[in-house]
């Protein structure tokens, strides 16, 4: 019962989090740039201003989505242990929401003066996907978390047992007592970051995320992986000292690459509103951004289970 309690706790945080930060601390521009419509694109607005079909936007999304995948394939290569399937899974993700999201800013129409095709049933179901896809790398993230924290309990159990022995001076017996040491980990199971991640999907679709810009739809689905982050920064910590000196590295690299995309989410409303750049060239700016945080996190992730499966081989 606790867990379920934790999680209701984590989504209302959540919805809290995206609320504080699109309506409240980034001001005026973001509440002119995260305007929440439900589905309901503004039909007096020219479609050229809310999604881009530019190759700045699509050729990006493309290249993200090309480095994402290969580093996935690489982690999915390395052995069958949950930390690496999971790993495997997140950098998937990012790929495939990517892959959809080039798709569809290819095939976006927006000659007309209006956002007739963004109001389509199939644009909208295409774009809860890959809003959805975005959404549920924090879930990702969360199992990442739980995996590192049960490698550091398995080290616990290993090495870590207090051993008091007790000789009884009798002529036949000797007698050992073992207890173990608890440790202080908090440790989620994966069914938490599953119904998260349900949970999550669900809302995207009923419309919570999403605002007159489809790509603003995108920041407020990275504001939701926030206390994700926090919870897999937290399990960096706590296990830093299980880390060779080589590992240690790439798990600061790591660390770093996955705040090095909070930037954008200040940039995006600036440079929509207070700038001429067009859409295509705002994308270009941003998924520069993108494409080397979450290349980072996926080269970095890769040489950490790399690492990790070349000690449980020696």
């Amino acid at each position: 019962m606790k867990h379920i309690g934790l999680l209701i706790l984590l989504l209302l945080a959540t919805c809290g989090v995206v609320h504080l930060i699109t309506q409240v601390l980034l001001g005026t521009n973001g509440r002119d740039t995260f305007q929440f419509v439900q589905w309901q694109y503004n039909n007096q607005q020219h479609a050229a201003h809310l999604f881009d079909n530019t190759f700045y936007t699509w050729g990006t999304d493309f290249a993200i989505a090309a480095v994402t995948g290969v580093e996935s394939y690489w982690l999915s290569q390395i052995n069958s242990t949950p930390l690496a399937k999971f790993s495997a899974l997140f950098l998937a993700i990012y790929s495939l929401s990517t892959v959809v999201a080039g798709v569809l800013h290819v095939q976006h129409e927006h000659q007309h003066y209006s956002t007739n095709s963004l109001n389509r049933t199939g644009f909208k179901c295409w774009w809860w996907l890959v809003v959805t896809l975005t959404s549920i790398t924090g879930s990702a993230q969360g199992m990442i978390a739980s995996n590192i924290l049960r490698l550091s309990e398995k080290d616990v159990a290993a090495t870590a047992t207090a051993m008091t022995t007790t000789t009884t001076k009798t002529t036949t017996k000797t007698t050992t007592k073992t207890t173990t040491r608890k440790t202080t980990l908090f440790v989620l199971p994966n069914w938490f970051w599953l119904a998260h991640a349900i949970i999550i999907s669900l809302g995207v679709g009923f419309g919570w995320f999403s605002c007159n810009r489809p790509a603003s739809d995108i920041f407020v689905a990275g504001i939701t992986q926030s206390l994700c982050t926090f919870y897999l920064h937290f399990a960096l910590y706590m296990t830093r000292t299980r880390w060779n000196k080589i590992q240690f590295y790439y798990v600061v690299v790591f660390a770093i690459s996955l705040t090095t995309i909070a930037p954008t989410l200040f940039f995006y409303p600036t440079l929509i509103q207070l700038t001429n750049l067009s859409l295509g060239h705002v994308n270009l700016i941003l998924h520069t951004f993108i494409f080397f945080s979450w290349g980072t996190q996926g080269w970095s992730l890769y040489k950490i289970v790399e690492l990790e499966d070349t000690k449980k081989s020696r």
